[in-house]
């Protein structure tokens, strides 16, 4: 009896996963929205992007932007892939929405990862942070011509920090195209305070910070120049009000403009009525006085892009970095490749394994040379591989192939029917979750 009660009991968690994770909430998208909009901020509690979003959310409460509230939800790892992924593949229903930056441009170009933007609805874009490059204060290098030239005359031996993917890097790749010759090497250095501490421990010899970053880590003049920063060059067009005397790359001759922006995305398939919501009330918070005032602070300047102006912004963006970003030399290996030789291997071992001489089992007949349930586990275990590869929906393949292996095995007995329904769900369900949430990987 008890034993029926956690079988009934399993079910009823399964189904609720199950409606969970794959049936519409019913609630009227024309009255968006009816309860909290989450905002995924990819990356950690205190990070560039988190501070970004965290000035935004104030003013959605104090204005009355929306009917009702937004939160932020920190997604970090993967720099920045987990939580856009989480996007991705939320419901087009508007309480789950992405902040984040060009990084998840670059993310794919690089070949990190085979998802981007395109892979989502653009609702805004909102604010241009100015990136620039940074040395030790008594670094040798004063300009970018003489960072390049040694570049060129030493190729490799200049520390450079800038992760693999990510926006840094493509704006150093941008002035390499310039210098004949040249090349930096680059060492990943994920976060601006992780980046200072190697710029200044000698560790890395130049780096990329954006303007903010660079007046928070600034010491004060009568710090000694080793315990010091200072900036070389802008990617900007022009020079920054809170930099003036700190020139353009373009100025120093070398026509590069390579500046970060923040994104908002919405899934695809998200009603246009929502976009358009969402955008006019961002549209109100970035006009605001007292954001505007603290976005100043952070050196990020009130630019806003939408609709076609934006769609064409963003191709020209990932057209210029398609230009210097190469995929990664990085190969994953071709896991489904050589599980389909093992399984093919082992199928064949058993049909031509033949079981051991009747001396050997006692005496008994043996009625058929074949290990029919391992034979037929085999068959069903290659036809789940197939499957996969014909992009047939990861959570079926694997629960049906679960289910049947499992019972072949049990050998069809009416009592672990059940039992084994309810695992083959719940490892289905599981491994989807690890795979797509922990290690980004994308099923079908």
């Amino acid at each position: 009896m008890k034993s029926n009660a956690v079988k009934y009991f399993l079910s009823l968690i399964i189904l609720a996963l199950l409606v969970w994770r794959f049936v519409p909430t019913g609630e009227n998208s024309d009255q968006w929205p009816q309860r909290t909009v989450r905002i995924v901020v990819p990356y950690g509690a205190g990070g560039g992007t988190d501070t970004f979003v965290r000035k935004v959310e104030p003013i959605f409460k104090q204005q009355n932007l929306l009917p009702q509230s937004i939160t932020i939800l920190n997604q970090a790892g993967g720099g920045g892939t987990i939580g856009t992924l989480d996007v991705i593949d939320a419901a087009p229903d508007g309480y789950k929405l992405l902040c984040h930056h060009e990084a998840m441009l670059t993310a794919k170009l690089s070949g990190v990862v085979d998802f981007g933007s395109e892979d989502l609805l653009p609702i805004i874009q909102t604010g241009k942070v100015i990136l620039v490059v940074v040395v030790r204060a008594d670094s040798r290098f004063t300009d970018l011509k003489s960072l390049l030239n040694e570049a060129a005359a030493k190729p490799n031996t200049i520390n450079f920090g800038a992760d693999a993917g990510s926006d840094a890097l493509a704006a150093a790749l941008s002035l390499e195209k310039h210098v004949d010759g040249a090349k930096m090497k680059y060492i990943p250095s994920a976060g601006g305070a992780k980046r200072l501490t190697n710029l200044l421990g000698g560790h890395l010899d130049a780096a990329i910070f954006n303007l903010g970053e660079y007046h928070d880590f600034l010491a004060s003049k009568d710090t000694p120049p080793s315990e010091n920063i200072k900036a070389i060059a802008s990617f900007d067009s022009e020079r920054h009000p809170s930099v003036p005397e700190l020139a353009t790359c373009t100025e120093q001759g070398f026509p590069v403009v390579a500046n970060n922006a923040y994104y908002w995305f919405a899934p695809k398939g998200t009603p246009q009525h929502i976009i358009d919501t969402m955008r006019v009330a961002l549209e109100k918070a970035f006009t605001h006085p007292n954001l505007i005032k603290e976005l100043d602070e952070l050196s990020i300047d009130p630019v806003m892009r939408s609709g076609s102006e934006l769609d064409e912004y963003l191709k020209n963006r990932i057209k210029a970095l398609k230009s210097v970003m190469t995929p990664t030399t990085l190969k994953t290996p071709d896991f489904p490749f050589y599980i389909i030789i093992i399984v093919a291997i082992l199928f064949f071992l058993m049909l031509i394994l033949k079981h051991p001489p009747e001396d050997q089992m006692g005496g008994e007949k043996q009625s058929s040379r074949f290990n029919k349930p391992a034979t037929l586990s085999l068959i069903v275990f290659a036809l789940t591989i197939i499957a996969l590869q014909f992009n047939v929906p990861y959570i079926l393949v694997i629960s049906v192939s679960i289910f049947l292996i499992g019972n072949i095995i049990a050998g069809w007995e009416k009592a672990h029917l059940l039992p084994l329904a309810q695992t083959a769900v719940l490892f289905a369900l599981g491994t989807e979750l690890v795979f797509t949430r922990l290690f980004t990987v994308p099923l079908p």
